[in-house]
């Protein structure tokens, strides 16, 4: 079993809470559907980085060495990563705009690490897990299926990523002005 937190969460249920949680709360606070869906996919998806087994090591101690994230991708910019590569660009239900704004949760829900050699592309993320990319979304999916046995996500394809999304720049930073 794939494991959310230290507490020994199962992950597809900490996906789908968040997901419900953050769908009924958006339901009070925005009237378009296609937003609200794309919120309830955003935090169902917000951890799906988590399937890495190197995270999955750490998680439960069975990691030998120091782990740190210097070179290796953290969970939420696998979630991206993973997003990115298995969003279907001809599913039209979340438009453009919305997928964008998952993509840009998925990865800033954590803080941006600190290291020497930033990451600025999908590509320095992917060139670390290329190796392991294909058992990576092969987890993904099934997950997806398992979140998807609750409430139906759709427009995910593990057959039709495409790696030309990895020079995709990483989600800026969003700034917000007072009073808007």
């Amino acid at each position: 079993e794939l494991y959310a937190n230290s507490n020994k969460q199962s992950l597809v249920k900490h996906l789908f809470a968040v997901g419900s949680v953050v769908s009924l709360l958006s339901a009070r606070l925005v009237t378009n559907k296609t937003l609200s869906d794309a919120i309830f996919v955003a935090g169902c998806l917000h951890d799906i980085g988590k399937v890495d087994p190197v995270f999955q090591q750490v998680l439960n101690k069975q990691s030998k060495k120091n782990f740190n994230f210097e070179s290796y991708p953290t969970h939420n910019e696998l979630s991206l990563l993973l997003y990115s590569l298995l969003n279907d660009s001809n599913y039209k239900a979340i438009n453009e705009f919305n997928k964008k704004l998952i993509k840009h949760v998925l990865y800033w829900h954590h803080a941006k690490p600190c290291r020497k050699d930033e990451f600025t592309k999908l590509r320095c993320i992917y060139k670390n897990v290329k190796q392991e990319l294909d058992s990576l979304l092969a987890k993904a999916m099934l997950l997806i299926n398992e979140l998807s046995s609750f409430k139906k996500i759709e427009g995910l394809q593990h057959s039709q990523f495409e790696l030309i999304k990895v020079d995709e720049p990483l989600p800026e930073y969003k700034q917000y002005e007072p009073g808007k």
